[in-house]
């Protein structure tokens, strides 16, 4: 069987002997323009879920904020209707409507996104949320468990807000979504590093992160009302819009993933996992390498086994994901990386969970040297891949294995790590 496989920018022809035995999962696609996908968010911002128009919610002198998840794709597509009803139809001037965006997006990400919007948008103001700078947050109030929670100054003092955000699976909150990408996101330093520490410390609970980040919570206390959920097929495109109640639209992209995006680990271990990385205009990142790995680990249930990890990945490696290339115990190594302060530590921690127990085939762009040191086995080509493949009878293949979600009791992955803070935690007892 011949394959075609999209991953980053890059894609090739890839052949396996006979069907994948355990299965190929491949998530759902979209072949609509642009011009389609612009219609439908103009269809939903006039019918929205559990809400009114979106442009009927402000007055034409408010100051308006768009949270902006600058990961998705096409974000152009969600844009220009958003503006054109809030401006043409709700009478605000573009030069009241800020765009912000978390510091960690790409700035390459940025920029084209600001090439692509129309002239008539250029007094639109674009707005970096910098988590370390403490004058760009502001005190909103206290939840009920104590904790003190700071937002983005560009939020808070809003005369209206709404968010733009990606749905689907996420290392830090569980489940992307408009209360996540609120808070922790629109917070402070030490918010975001609690947060990535939480993620850390209950990788078994991905599907309850949101809850025990304090997302929710916060976007009650926040006022949130407005959002646009985007769900992206496996092609790259948008593939459903909802808008409407944040917390409607939440539950619409939830039932989403479920359907579309969550993947059961097979009853029968497999001789070789394929996971191969989400198709993306900038190409692989070192978060969706991440995010393969812990979903080709999972596959195996509490087993584990060989994962060839298929990527165009070519990016310099963080402080935390570097860790791995110092230690020669990858269990050591998620030892040090719990405790870095460094924003690609849960990236750098699941890699390091996923080494632990499997061996990884790892095809990159990334120099060979750095990939063994990281004690994962390069491959050259879909070639070498295909030579591997011949070797194992049971495979199981997943295509955009960096946005699927598969759902585990505890897992074994992270049982030696769990065990050392046992150990630790024994001995401050006694």
């Amino acid at each position: 069987m011949q394959y075609r496989l999209a991953f980053g920018r890059s894609s090739g022809e890839f052949r396996l002997a006979e069907v994948p035995r355990l299965g190929h999962f491949v998530g759902p696609t979209s072949d609509r323009s642009a011009s389609e996908r612009q219609d439908d968010v103009r269809t939903q911002l006039q019918n929205p879920l559990d809400a009114p128009p979106i442009h009927r919610a402000c007055t034409a002198d408010d100051r308006v904020s768009i949270v902006l998840d600058a990961g998705l794709p096409h974000a152009v597509d969600v844009l220009v209707p958003l503006l054109e009803s809030l401006c043409q139809q709700g009478g605000v001037s573009p030069a009241n409507i800020s765009i912000v965006y978390d510091s960690s997006s790409p700035q390459s990400k940025i920029d084209a996104l600001v090439d692509e919007l129309p002239d008539e948008w250029a007094d639109v103001q674009m707005v970096e949320h910098r988590p370390d700078d403490a004058t760009g947050t502001a005190y909103l109030a206290s939840t009920d468990g104590g904790r003190r929670v700071y937002l983005s100054r560009a939020v808070i003092d809003a005369d209206f807000y709404l968010l733009v955000s990606r749905v689907g699976f996420d290392p830090i909150q569980g489940r992307k979504g408009p209360a996540g990408l609120l808070f922790p996101m629109m917070s402070n330093e030490e918010t975001h590093l609690q947060a990535r520490r939480t993620a850390m410390e209950a990788r078994w609970l991905a599907d309850h992160l949101c809850t025990k980040q304090d997302s929710e919570e916060v976007a009650q206390l926040a006022g949130l009302f407005y959002a646009i959920g985007v769900a992206v097929g496996s092609d790259g495109q948008h593939d459903r819009v909802w808008v409407g109640r944040y917390d409607r639209v939440a539950r619409e992209g939830d039932l989403y993933v479920d359907a579309n995006w969550r993947v059961e680990a097979p009853t029968v271990s497999p001789d070789l996992v394929i996971a191969v990385c989400s198709p993306d205009a900038r190409g692989s990142s070192w978060q969706d390498v991440a995010s393969a790995l812990e979903s080709a680990t999972r596959l195996y249930r509490h087993d584990s086994g060989k994962i060839a990890l298929v990527s165009d990945l070519a990016d310099t490696m963080g402080p935390a994901i570097s860790i791995l290339r110092t230690q020669n115990d990858p269990w050591s190594a998620a030892q040090q990386i719990r405790e870095s302060e460094s924003p690609d530590a849960v990236a750098a921690w699941q890699i390091a969970s996923a080494v632990a127990n499997n061996q990884v085939y790892f095809l990159s762009k990334i120099e060979n040297d750095l990939v063994d040191a990281m004690g994962m086995v390069p491959l050259a080509s879909l070639h070498e891949l295909e030579n591997l493949a011949r070797k194992a009878s049971k495979i199981i293949m997943v295509e955009g294995a960096s946005s699927v979600e598969v759902p585990i009791a505890r897992s074994s992955i992270y049982r030696q790590a769990e065990s050392v803070d046992q150990d630790e935690a024994d001995t401050e007892d006694e």
